[in-house]
């Protein structure tokens, strides 16, 4: 409902602020669409669970490999607001299919909900502040935001820490340390997926100055390799648990972001394809290895809470590869400067492999949920 009411109202925005206040909505209504989407696979589907999760992330890349291409479209021919407008066949469809797929509810007993309404609004201070902070780097280095992010992040954490009933449950976290570096692992695979899916467009076009169409076709090969990567990544986690298949995608991390330093202006486009194609299968690997990884650690009645922190994490990694790449190409877009992308990734892609190697076995993380 959250996301209809924002769709209607953004294109009459009146201004900038009223347009980023119904986004703010938007982003209300879809980020509970997740944590809700998890919860029911795993009270539904208890066999497979990773073959669902791999179905399912194929609609989540195509998503992603052809939204750049359509959203340039409609803003050429419908100007912006036709990007809001865009979503109502898609509600529509959504809406009866939730009627008619998704299962009941189970009937339970009524409890009353607390929220930490403290907590709410520390943490949302704690991520502003970090969010100003970093995004702040391209100008300038700010003792005193750095030192007001440190101040909120500590005041969180010593109250959730004392909170019965707290918004993030910190003594969990601090003590099931696997859920705590599949969060940081997604954060680091992020980084690095939004800084390839970001920079490189921005690279094709002011220093290639590839037209967008084509950039779009390039682009396709990140995003579009997850879809084929998905339902067999899937199949393997299924028969053999999260940790192969996030090893291969670690590895791929590493060359892929490798190969991004034999990229020059004047690459030919197979060889750019070929390079990217290789992210994207580390992409597909590592979405569907971290998912299955994260509920393997926790239970069934933790995965609202899991997912949600889960999209968090990415969030967060997104965050990140904003500031990086604000960061690099803030004043320029030179060669050197998008190298520097594959360079910081190899580096970030290592950190995921030292993660992934320490992440337990199947049979031990099963023993731990």
């Amino acid at each position: 409902m959250l996301i209809v009411i924002a769709s209607v109202l953004a294109p009459f925005s009146p201004g900038f602020g009223w347009l980023l206040g119904f986004r703010m909505i938007q982003a209300i209504g879809s980020s509970t669409l997740f944590p809700a989407g998890m919860g029911i696979i795993r009270h539904v589907i208890t066999e497979n669970q990773a073959k669902a999760l791999g179905t399912l992330s194929i609609f989540s890349s195509v998503s992603a490999a052809f939204g750049p291409s359509i959203g340039g479209f409609l803003i050429h021919f419908g100007d912006w607001p036709a990007i809001f407008l865009i979503n109502f066949p898609f509600i529509i469809v959504s809406f009866l299919l939730a009627i008619k797929v998704l299962p009941k509810d189970p009937v339970r007993e009524k409890q009353q909900i607390k929220l930490d309404y403290i907590g709410i609004l520390l943490f949302t201070g704690m991520i502003v502040s970090w969010l100003l902070f970093l995004l702040g780097l391209e100008t300038a280095f700010s003792w005193w935001k750095l030192a007001l992010s440190i101040l909120l992040s500590i005041i969180f954490y010593l109250f959730e820490a004392k909170n019965k009933e707290p918004f993030v449950d910190v003594l969990a976290l601090q003590k099931n340390k696997n859920v705590t570096f599949v969060y940081l692992q997604f954060i680091l695979i992020n980084i690095v997926f939004y800084s390839v899916f970001f920079g490189v467009p921005t690279f094709l076009q002011d220093k290639m100055h590839l037209e967008s169409n084509i950039t779009g076709i390039l682009m396709l090969a990140v995003a579009g390799f997850g879809v084929i990567i998905a339902p067999l990544a899937g199949k393997w986690i299924d028969a053999n648990g999260s940790k192969p298949i996030l090893l291969v995608g670690s590895v791929s991390i590493i060359l892929g972001t490798l190969m991004l330093l034999t990229i020059r202006p004047d690459s030919s486009y197979v060889w750019i394809f070929f390079a990217l194609s290789i992210l994207g299968v580390s992409n597909g690997f590592n979405n569907i290895g971290m998912q299955t990884a994260l509920y393997s650690f926790v239970t069934q009645e933790e995965t609202g809470t899991a997912s949600g922190l889960f999209m968090t994490s990415r969030y967060i990694g997104t965050i990140l590869s904003s500031s990086l790449l604000g960061i690099l190409f803030g004043k320029e877009v030179t060669t050197s400067h998008f190298h520097m992308i594959g360079v910081v990734g190899a580096i970030v892609g290592i950190a995921v492999l030292l993660l992934t190697i320490r992440m337990p076995n199947k049979k031990k993380a099963n023993s731990t949920a």
